[in-house]
Order: structure tokens, then C-alpha cells, then sequence
């Protein structure tokens, strides 16, 4: 995912936010959904670790938006791969990047809270 230039990250960070709205419509449904999903349900921990490590800030920012919303709604679904998301997030507090590092603190803070 990660060799995608700034104008072909557009789609996907559309689709990141589609998702985010997904999860603040359906709150904890949310895990549900994707528990449901056998061909998506497996992948989708794997797939939130790889945005929220993507190269390009605009992806990131999103990452961090749906990592905080998945924080506060369906907390299971970051469980497994925690570590990792923490990780990702720290590494993001950047003042190069403040819209990055403003939704990463808040997912951390969510994270913290739960």
C-alpha cells in the first residue's frame, strides 16, 4: 500500500473515510461487521497497521481517525495489533506534520481513555 504517489492516495483516503463513518454510524456494530466478513474480517487489523505507516501524511491523517474512532467504539478490533498501532502513533508526533500529529495524540489519548 505503501507505494502509492499524493494524487492515487486521493481514492484511498476516501475509502479510509468512508470507513471511519462506518464505524461512528455503527458504533460497536462496527466489530460485528467485520467479525462477519470472512474474506475481510482477517485482513483488517493487518490493513490498519499498514495505513497508519503509510508515507503519505493525507493517508495518515485518516489512519489516526478511524484508529481513534475504533478506540472509542469497537476496541476489539485494535486489541491484537496494538503494539504496533501504539508504536506507529508515537512515531507520528512530528510537528512537520501537525494535522499527523494532531490526530495521532487524539488516537492515543482515546486509546488511553479505553
Amino acid at each position: 500500500i505503501s507505494d502509492v504517489d499524493d494524487e492515487l492516495a486521493d481514492p484511498m483516503i476516501c475509502a479510509i473515510d468512508l470507513i471511519d463513518g462506518l464505524i461512528e454510524g455503527l458504533g460497536s456494530n462496527f466489530a460485528t461487521l467485520v467479525a462477519g466478513s470472512a474474506r475481510f474480517g482477517p485482513t483488517f487489523p493487518n490493513l490498519l497497521q499498514q495505513i497508519v505507516a503509510h508515507d503519505i501524511p493525507g493517508v495518515r491523517i485518516s489512519a489516526f481517525a478511524v484508529l481513534g474512532d475504533l478506540a472509542r467504539q469497537a476496541p476489539t478490533l485494535i486489541e491484537a495489533g496494538l503494539p504496533t498501532l501504539l508504536s506507529e502513533a508515537i512515531s507520528s508526533i512530528d510537528p512537520m506534520h501537525p494535522a499527523v500529529c494532531n490526530n495521532s495524540l487524539w488516537a492515543l489519548g482515546e486509546i488511553c481513555v479505553r
